[in-house]
């Protein structure tokens, strides 16, 4: 009887063991990070956020939202702290509008710094712009067009073409500003726009980001009888601006909250939104606006891993 032998069993190399890394957004509405697991990781393991609007009636004061201040430390340190307890190894926090155009901005990042030992880098408007960008062009396959990234303090349009970006810019049209101007709004957002370079124009549909952005199209997906919760890639035209504003625009807040179930903040700038996307679609020229869940976060992700800074 002959002797089989035995088959030696290939050895499989050991996976390369992924640490978490996170991102930290300081925005003028809210705070939120994210955590990956690793740089290859498509979606977050944990997204969580905090509204404490440090840029609410920044207009008006110069200064950083004082209630909003106290809040955004707390969270901001409590964030960090989960990043720690999670074995996070990168940690990349960044501020926007808010903290870099407050005359008391400087002074509260250097306090965040002292607390976290970690610089905070304060984007300009052209980097948050060409960020966003960088974000949704990794999130989707053709990206030919205008990305409008709706923050608390600013809107930032970066023109792409052929899915590179190629420059942007950034407007004093958030939606907390907004809200500063609501007895002329509409001549407050047509008074930016005319700024915006004909270049921008005509170029292909908007694709839109932001949490103001993203609540606009969920309503509008519940007024529809759609999924309010998958709006990545939901598209909005003319006509279902139209129809959301008529729809939405005699409604308090309190009756936008129990109706499409937002929350205080969403409701009320709901109004200004629309007003903004439909501006937005007549100076720009463009026939559609695609939602896109992927923005800014993504893109330092991305950009971090083209830069090889990841640790």
């Amino acid at each position: 009887m002959k002797k089989t032998k035995a088959k030696k069993k290939s050895k499989k190399a050991p996976k390369k063991l992924q640490w978490p890394l996170g991102i930290l957004d300081i925005g003028s509405n809210s705070i939120r990070m994210v955590l990956f697991q690793g740089p290859q990781a498509p979606k977050p393991f944990f997204n969580s956020k905090i509204n404490c609007m440090l840029g609410r009636n920044l207009d008006r004061t110069g200064k950083l939202y004082a209630p909003g201040k106290d809040s955004a430390y707390h969270a901001i340190c409590g964030f960090y702290e989960i990043a720690q307890a999670l074995g996070v190894k990168s940690f990349t926090p960044f501020a926007t509008e808010a903290l870099r155009e407050a005359s008391d901005g400087k002074k509260f990042v250097k306090k965040i710094e002292d607390a976290l030992g970690r610089k905070i880098n304060i984007l300009t408007g052209e980097q948050e712009g060409r960020l966003a960008a960088q974000g949704v062009t990794s999130g989707m396959s053709i990206v030919n067009g205008v990305v409008c990234d709706l923050g608390g303090g600013s809107l930032e349009l970066a023109l792409i073409k052929k899915g590179k970006f190629v420059r942007a810019l950034s407007l004093p049209l958030g939606a907390l500003r907004l809200l500063n101007h609501t007895s002329m709004l509409d001549k407050y957002i047509e008074m930016y726009l005319q700024t915006v370079p004909l270049e921008y124009s005509g170029v292909g549909p908007l694709y839109i980001i932001g949490g103001s952005f993203r609540n606009m199209a969920a309503v509008q997906a519940k007024i529809q009888g759609k999924n309010a919760k998958g709006v990545n890639g939901y598209t909005l035209d003319s006509r279902t601006l139209t129809q959301l504003k008529q729809k939405t625009h005699r409604l308090g807040i309190n009756s936008l909250m129990a109706t499409y179930d937002m929350g205080p903040d969403r409701a009320e700038t709901l109004p200004h939104t629309i007003a903004l996307a439909q501006q937005l679609m007549q100076k720009l020229r463009a026939d559609k606006m695609i939602v896109s869940t992927n923005g800014i976060r993504e893109g330092v992700l991305a950009d971090l891993k083209r830069h090889g800074r990841l640790k």
